[in-house]
């Protein structure tokens, strides 16, 4: 991990957009700094058609998580009920 320019705190990677392969880093103060060559990669994503596959990907996350989300809560209510006698 890299520090950043600025304030030399410790700047966090992340894969641009989720699905890029596109790794940059990032200072919490500063925001993104970009390594060599790295702004025309994300901008060659762009052009590919990479904005549209990272909102597909995040549509998918989110159903996802509220499928997650329904199983646990159906999973605690069928604990949660009492006994029959």
């Amino acid at each position: 991990y890299r520090k950043c320019l600025i304030c030399s705190s410790q700047m966090q990677r992340f894969n641009y957009q989720k699905v890029s392969g596109i790794i940059v880093d990032r200072c919490a103060s500063h925001g993104v700094w970009l390594d060599h060559k790295e702004l025309h990669s994300v901008v060659e994503f762009i052009k590919a058609g990479g904005k549209h596959k990272a909102d597909l990907f995040e549509s998918h996350e989110q159903s996802w998580r509220q499928l997650q989300k329904l199983r646990l809560e159906k999973q605690a209510s069928s604990t949660n009920r009492p006994a029959r006698s």
